[in-house]
């Protein structure tokens, strides 16, 4: 054993003085720390730095939060505006009047004659247009007076608003039948619409200057009156307490939604006023959960608001989980008291947070001496956090 030990020593020593390679050296686990800004996507830490220094660039590696690829932190997002409808204006038409049994007149009238007419209890108006229209004939002998007979649709709240008019001819003996109808504009119910008849000399929409013919009669067979809706609703004698819209004992008037928990939302809260309550402070408001949602909401249906479409603005704070809303509505005048509504509307939007992890870790101004780390998120983050990261180096 010592001869091979000799020979090793001997080769060894006159071979020459021989370099002995450097064994790499490993640093760490080590951690450091960086800190994204909120609204920001990306941070870089500060200057990491070897003690003691390579002579050469090392390998670093480095883990996020002890995870790989990265930390889950939080990121905001805006979720699409919602929106609740409670109604919805859209086009039809309602029948209130249908009266299909003959009328005769025993003469034709030289002043305005009322043939049939319809003023419907319960309603102070109707906010939208009426259609009239009616069927009939005219029966002449040859002792008729020729003269101009005029057929009118009468609003009784503003006047004729069609005409249509038959001459009597000469030594004629038969029945000529006819048409009206006509389109008027929103009536106030506490008159009437009606269709008349009278002879006259003073043109369309007139009843002067005719004769009384008792040898002429007309016939008014049938009439009809309808209403153009348009989602509009009225709210038959509204109540001074809070009370559920339109009264509903029902779900009619009710949606159900699921909220996501949070501050900071803003709700918009809008009523078409088509006509508004006899009180002045009247108001709709939502609630959600059997709860106002916010006093802010309140949109004022009385004669201290307006006509037209009203919205109120608000940030409220939800709580989370499927709820009922609804609208409520309170300072009416109770019997009489009838204001009627178009769309009325809940929309809403928040920023709500979703946890965001790290898409990629880089390592920046690498030197023997030192280097940076820098962290990218998938979206901006929502308030400042600090990332802890761990390191390791390999080098010589």
């Amino acid at each position: 054993m010592l001869i091979i030990l000799g020979d090793i020593i001997a080769g060894a020593i006159g071979a020459g003085s021989p370099t002995i390679p450097l064994i790499p050296t490993q640093r760490g686990p080590l951690t450091a720390s960086c800190t994204v800004i909120a609204g920001a996507s990306s941070c870089t830490s500060s200057t990491i730095t070897f003690s003691p220094s390579y002579t050469q660039i090392p390998l670093v590696t480095a883990t996020v939060s002890a995870l790989s690829p990265g930390v889950v932190v939080h990121a905001t997002s805006v979720l699409e505006p919602s929106l609740i409808t409670f109604q919805t204006p859209g086009n039809d038409t309602s029948l209130f009047f249908d009266s299909e049994t003959p009328v005769q007149t025993t003469n034709i009238p030289n002043t305005d004659t009322v043939l049939k007419s319809y003023s419907p209890a319960g309603l102070a108006t109707y906010p939208s247009n009426m259609i009239v229209e009616g069927e009939g004939w005219i029966t002449t002998s040859a002792t008729s007076t020729k003269q101009v007979i005029n057929v009118l649709v009468n609003n009784n709240g503003i006047g004729f608003v069609q005409t249509i008019q038959f001459e009597t001819e000469s030594l004629s003996i038969g029945k000529t039948p006819f048409a009206i109808k006509a389109v008027t504009a929103p009536i106030v119910f506490t008159t009437s619409l009606s269709i008349d008849v009278c002879s006259s000399t003073g043109g369309v929409g007139t009843c002067t200057g005719g004769a009384t013919d008792a040898n002429t009669q007309i016939v008014l067979a049938s009439m009809r009156i309808y209403g153009v809706q348009t989602g509009f609703r009225t709210w038959q004698n509204m109540p001074s307490a809070t009370t559920e819209i339109y009264g509903s004992s029902g779900t009619n008037d009710r949606q159900q939604f699921n909220f996501q928990s949070g501050t900071g939302v803003t709700m918009t809260f809008c009523v078409n006023v088509v006509s508004q309550t006899t009180t002045a402070a009247a108001q709709l408001t939502p609630y959600a959960g059997g709860l106002e949602i916010s006093t802010g909401l309140r949109v004022t249906v009385g004669t201290n608001g307006a006509v037209g479409l009203q919205c109120a603005i608000a940030s409220v704070t939800l709580t989370a989980g499927q709820q009922t809303v609804t609208v409520f509505g309170g300072g009416g005048g109770g019997l009489g008291d009838l204001p009627t509504f178009g769309a009325i509307s809940l929309s809403w939007s928040q920023s709500t947070t979703i946890p965001v992890s790290i898409t990629t870790y880089v390592i920046a101004s690498l030197t023997p001496s030192s280097f940076k780390i820098t962290i990218a998120f998938a979206a901006s983050i929502v308030s400042a956090t600090t990332v802890t990261i761990t390191w390791s180096s390999t080098g010589i």
